[in-house]
């Protein structure tokens, strides 16, 4: 077997068109690059992907962010329902409704669901301060793990952080990254609705309502877009601060709010985890949509941190444009 795919990659690498692409990555590079070759870029990251082992990180990684759900929704619909809002009960119910079209079936009935009518019937304020807690706590335990992540022995490229120092970056994180989420689910729910109700009186032009969606789900891609941003941000350690537009921003940004549809639509139409494996497929599903999200992050990671690797100081750049190729715990 390892013959044979050795023989078709052989085989494949070698043809002319794709001999060809590969020269033209040699000597072209994307916006952000910083003038990198593409192909010095793709060939770091997969050297850096399979030394850190991502899949095994971001096992680990996305448990720790598995636990903090359900402090996290506990909070959520505990805050809402204490909104100030005539008949909150059936401001939560479109809320919920409207979530239901952007993340997998299996996850909004495991998540909210089951939670939603006993919210209802407590009302308790105790619910709210523990579900904040034990949010923050499993929460930052998967951003610390995360952050952990983010360090490599490029010592040209990245500084050393204490482990007090990352455990405080962490919760800043964490408390940034939880606002902004809560955002992002109410811009979903109230905002879908709000979007319902103009779009239902007399005399609305057809390019009136595209431009009413197309503002709403602008919304919250910069919402999800900005969070990825400040993780990548304060969350790398490299000497220089990554700018907010930096090409793993952009990168997972987009995958994320396209993996997160085309997860939600495949187990909404396709998915038959509830028939094989009853109530625990929700779970299953949502263990899996957290997992490549986390995967999403880090990969993007590889990305910056490539661009700061193999990008030296101005003062370090040899006049014929040539690069380093740097190797751990040296400068290049």
């Amino acid at each position: 077997m390892t013959s044979r795919w050795t023989r078709y990659k052989r085989k494949f690498l070698t043809h002319t068109r794709v001999k060809a692409l590969i020269q033209w990555t040699k000597i072209h590079s994307f916006p952000g690059f910083v003038g990198i070759p593409i192909y010095q870029i793709v060939t770091f990251i997969w050297k850096e992907v399979k030394e850190e082992r991502l899949n095994l990180r971001a096992n680990s990684i996305a448990f720790n962010f598995f636990l903090a759900i359900f402090p996290f929704t506990l909070f959520l619909l505990t805050l809402i329902s204490f909104l100030p809002l005539h008949d909150v009960e059936s401001y939560i119910v479109a809320w919920h409704n409207s979530l239901r079209s952007v993340i997998p079936k299996d996850v909004d009935t495991f998540l909210f669901s089951d939670v939603i009518q006993g919210i209802f019937d407590l009302h308790r304020g105790d619910l709210l301060s523990v579900g904040f807690i034990l949010a923050m706590i499993f929460a930052s335990e998967g951003m610390l793990s995360m952050l952990n992540g983010f360090e490599k022995d490029y010592e040209h490229a990245f500084k050393n952080r204490s482990m007090i120092h990352k455990r405080l970056v962490a919760l800043a994180l964490t408390g940034s990254s939880g606002v902004l989420l809560t955002l992002s689910f109410i811009v979903v729910g109230f905002g879908n609705t709000i979007v319902e109700q103009i779009l239902t009186r007399p005399g609305m032009l057809w390019l009136t309502r595209w431009g009413l969606h197309g503002t709403h789900w602008l919304v919250i891609f910069l919402l999800a877009w900005m969070l990825v941003s400040i993780i990548y941000r304060y969350g790398t350690p490299t000497h220089q601060k990554l700018s907010l537009f930096s090409p793993g921003t952009n990168v997972a940004t987009i995958t994320i709010v396209i993996f997160s549809f085309l997860l939600s639509y495949f187990f909404n139409r396709f998915g038959t985890y509830n028939k094989v494996y009853g109530s625990i497929g929700a779970i299953i599903v949502t263990m899996l949509w957290i997992k490549y999200l986390v995967l999403i992050l880090l990969i993007g990671f590889e990305l910056n941190a490539s661009i700061a690797t193999l990008a030296p100081p101005a003062s370090d750049k040899s006049k014929n444009g040539t690069r380093p190729n740097p190797k751990r715990g040296q400068r290049p």
